[in-house]
């Protein structure tokens, strides 16, 4: 089993990546957050460019560890724009601009496209890029007449309820320049220095798919095979009774779990370390010697009760992506280091 080595961030250490992730007509991505989760349906069929557009930005993992930066109370909640890389919050590079989908109404709960404004001041409804914002009440009277795009719902009353908790943390006007200047901050004493957790952080943005199924972390690309090393996602449901990702405590002697809040996974019955709990959503490592070249199963124990396997085709060699700023653990980042005769480094 390959222990996780503590190396510097910035090394170029290259990782086979996860499995490719699988679309639905009706998806469901999870916005998981540091309040908790939103799981949205997005709405292709209303808004396909956009969509697609918002897709390419989380199957590269844009949206992962960036945050809500702006809350107008009774009105919106954005993000979508900025990423806290090293404890500072940089710009997603953005991608052209997506042509104007509106039709559907900004209605309480819905996900739409942020827009910027022309050179003559009036917001162009072709500009939308990365951000994006959830209408926290009826908007349709203010936002309909100006081609802004929802792309999404909030899927059901517990995403409701953390949308609401994201836009009840204080706001912070002027604290920061623009484009932070209506910046909500979590814990936050007038004069302190923000912290990390300050900020409404999106961990992560990942589709979810059907009950039992494994599709990729959208924080490693996506691709048709996993391979020894891969991070992958497990679908499920009351897989976890915990929402979590690992922490410094969890691990042991320098290595990292293989058991996070009574859940473990096997692949082909060797431990896997876990990254992340849910219960809809388990984020793993496939062991460096599990054999390649067929499927293997997969194994997901609760509680010392056993789920059914589910098969994973593995591959030598795959893709691969450095580990995202989230595996940033105790100010080392962790990635697993093999030699090319698989002894660790």
């Amino acid at each position: 089993m390959t222990r996780f080595m503590k190396i510097a961030a910035v090394l170029l250490l290259f990782l086979p990546a996860a499995l490719q992730c699988q679309t639905t007509s009706t998806p469901v991505v999870r916005f998981h957050t540091n309040l908790g989760d939103i799981d949205v349906t997005l709405l292709p069929n209303s808004a396909p460019l956009t969509v697609a557009n918002f897709m390419n930005y989380m199957n590269r993992g844009a949206y992962d560890n960036s945050i809500f930066h702006r809350s107008v109370a009774k009105f919106v909640i954005q993000g979508g724009g900025y990423q806290l890389i090293n404890h500072t919050l940089t710009a997603i590079t953005t991608d052209p601009a997506v042509k104007s989908e509106s039709g559907l109404s900004n209605s309480r709960g819905t996900l739409a496209m942020a827009l910027s404004a022309g050179s003559n001041g009036v917001t162009d409804p072709n500009s939308g890029t990365d951000q994006w914002f959830f209408n926290e009440v009826d908007n349709a009277a203010s936002l309909n007449n100006q081609g802004f795009t929802v792309f999404g719902r909030v899927a059901n009353a517990a995403s409701l309820a953390v949308m609401d908790k994201i836009a009840a943390v204080n706001i912070f006007n002027g604290l920061f320049a623009s484009p932070y200047d209506a910046i909500p901050l979590i814990s936050y004493r007038s004069g302190d220095t923000v912290q990390d957790s300050n900020y409404v952080t999106v961990i992560s943005v990942s589709l979810l798919a059907s009950p039992s199924g494994i599709v990729s972390a959208s924080g490693f690309g996506g691709y048709s095979a996993a391979a020894p090393g891969s991070y992958i996602e497990i679908k499920g449901s009351s897989l976890a009774g915990t929402t979590r990702t690992w922490g410094g405590a969890d691990f042991k002697d320098g290595n990292a779990p293989t058991m996070l809040d009574g859940v473990s996974v096997t692949v082909n019955g060797q431990p896997a370390y876990v990254y992340y709990v849910s219960p809809g959503q388990l984020n793993v490592q496939v062991p460096a010697n599990v054999p390649t070249g067929g499927s293997v199963p997969v194994i997901v124990t609760t509680n010392n009760q056993p789920g059914p396997a589910i098969s994973l085709p593995l591959k030598p060699l795959a893709g691969g992506l450095l580990a995202p700023p989230t595996f940033l653990i105790n100010g080392k980042q962790y990635v697993a280091g093999f030699h090319a005769d698989g002894t660790t480094l």
